[in-house]
């Protein structure tokens, strides 16, 4: 029987539309002391409330005065991944745009560039029937509380560090990021004006997020004028280049299996849904053809930063 799963993993594993990324990878901070960049960069620490969670964020302010109505406000989640993207141009043409951002990066205080478990701990729904990930046991949950923290703690802290627009803030997030963007959108929406989920995991916990979705939609909320841009890679991730472990397939395969059962336009079914049922809500959805799940991370990330939002026709 073993051989056959074996035989069938083999066969079934090209498919696999997320490719596990290089786990062991480190994170790059050399711009955060890089000179003559337009910016100057801060790092805030923070914990979790039980003590288990322990956060670096970096806070990127543009070197000179704020318009009168305070700087709009960019937060990202895998931080610690993405500081590598912030290039010394990319930052000197942020610096020349007149709605210049403060960049606000969510990361752990490691130098791991992608920390999973914390991750899929902070970033997935609490569900009374799924408390961890059939691969390797990395609890879920723990979006209540991150959303929390960052309400609480975060934000008040990056509004005493420049003068901002607490009416432009923008929340981006890739893969179990995007859901947590989902969730934020659905439970606290005063908290940003502008969301952007990449990739967005709808799968996890048996679509629990497109649930809650549809209760949203029922009892539709009071909402000020806000934006949700849905991304959604076109292309299959490479098989990985290291031979996995027998429980990583087997999660593989289960989570491939759940994203069939949702259909290849579940994103955009979420789209045309939140699209005609909440007043007050914008909605953009986007095909990145030549991206895959992994690459949409950082190009959705740059795409999210330097283009103002601009509902399709």
């Amino acid at each position: 029987m073993k051989k056959i799963f074996i035989i069938f993993i083999a066969l079934i594993l090209p498919t696999l539309t997320m490719a596990a990324p290089d786990l062991t990878r480190t994170a790059d901070f050399s711009i955060l002391t890089t000179p003559h960049t337009g910016y100057r960069f801060q790092t805030l620490s923070f914990d979790s409330d039980d003590g288990q969670r322990h956060y670096r964020v970096y806070v990127g302010i543009p070197a000179k005065a704020a318009p009168a109505t305070g700087f709009p406000v960019f937060y990202s989640l895998d931080g610690n991944a993405l500081l590598e993207q912030l290039t010394p141009a990319r930052l000197q043409w942020l610096y020349q745009q007149t709605d210049t951002p403060v960049i606000v990066l969510l990361g752990y205080a490691n130098d791991l560039r992608l920390d999973t478990r914390l991750r899929s701990f902070d970033y997935t729904p609490p569900n009374p029937h799924t408390q961890h990930s059939s691969s390797d046991q990395r609890p879920l949950g723990g979006a209540d509380a991150f959303l929390t923290l960052i309400q609480d703690q975060i934000q008040p802290a990056i509004g005493k560090l420049t003068d901002i627009n607490p009416s432009q803030q923008t929340l981006y997030g890739h893969s179990y990021g995007g859901l947590f963007v989902l969730y934020t959108l659905f439970h606290q929406p005063q908290l940003f004006q502008h969301y952007v989920a990449a990739d967005p995991s709808l799968w996890e916990q048996q679509g629990i997020i497109l649930e809650e979705a549809r209760q949203w939609q029922q009892q539709p909320p009071l909402l000020a004028p806000t934006t949700l841009w849905l991304m959604k890679s076109g292309r299959e991730s490479p098989p990985p280049a290291q031979p996995l472990s027998e429980e990583r397939q087997k999660y593989l395969l289960a989570r491939q299996q759940s994203i069939r059962k949702l259909g290849s336009q579940a994103t955009a079914q979420l789209n045309y849904d939140l699209s005609r049922h909440i007043p007050g809500l914008t909605t953009r959805y986007n095909v990145y053809a030549h991206d895959t799940h992994g690459s949409l991370l950082a190009e959705g990330f740059w795409d999210a930063l330097s283009q103002p939002f601009t509902p399709q026709n």
